[in-house]
């Protein structure tokens, strides 16, 4: 299709624009490729000591999926389900946007790291968006642990609204069990050196 000579830097500008607001959707460590609707989100999980333990890492997928719109037209409605993702033993995974879905939230998980979240509406004209989550050591983690992760991650397990399939809630229930016996002998190591000194 051409354009008439006076609309070429019109169109040209409105090209420029659109891209301008695909940039400033996505944060500084997001790229994308162009294509009709956001399908995928790839990337890579690493942290300050390389790529970390696949075992270790969570990635904890929460799906906005559109339902309907209420009678007066005026608010949309949305159920939310979560699910797990893993990570290969180079630090990469790929999450899966399903077309029912219009938002979705990564919350990316390693013991000792600060939890990092990801958030990306579909859109128009992104294909695929690529991430990089870059989980840096917390000195206070256990707290960070006991107080946030913990409660959320065993809400997922019994909350049946999410409907994480029985295989992501074994996975969830055994990382949760495995982090709280660690950090119970952690706790023991330490009583243990102070009242030695």
């Amino acid at each position: 299709m051409k354009f008439p000579p006076h609309a070429r830097p019109i169109t040209t500008l409105a090209l420029a624009f659109a891209l301008f607001g695909l940039e400033a959707c996505l944060p500084a460590e997001a790229d994308y490729r162009f294509g009709l609707g956001t399908s995928e989100i790839v990337g890579i999980v690493d942290t300050d000591g390389g790529a970390p333990d696949p075992a270790k890492v969570l990635i904890v997928i929460f799906q906005h999926h559109y339902l309907f719109e209420t009678v007066g037209g005026q608010e949309k409605v949305y159920r939310v389900s979560a699910a797990l993702n893993e990570v290969d033993r180079h630090g990469r995974f790929v999450v899966h946007m399903p077309s029912d879905v219009v938002t979705l939230e990564l919350l990316f998980i390693a013991p000792d790291r600060l939890t990092e979240e990801f958030k990306f509406n579909r859109q128009i004209g992104i294909g695929q968006v690529s991430y990089r989550a870059s989980l840096e050591h917390h000195p206070n983690w256990h707290a960070h642990f006991y107080t946030y992760l913990q409660p959320m991650l065993s809400h997922l397990i019994v909350e049946p609204r999410y409907q994480m399939s029985l295989e992501d809630q074994k996975r969830l229930g055994d990382w949760l069990l495995f982090e709280n016996a660690r950090l119970d002998d952690l706790r023991r190591e330490r009583a243990a050196k102070w009242e030695a000194s």
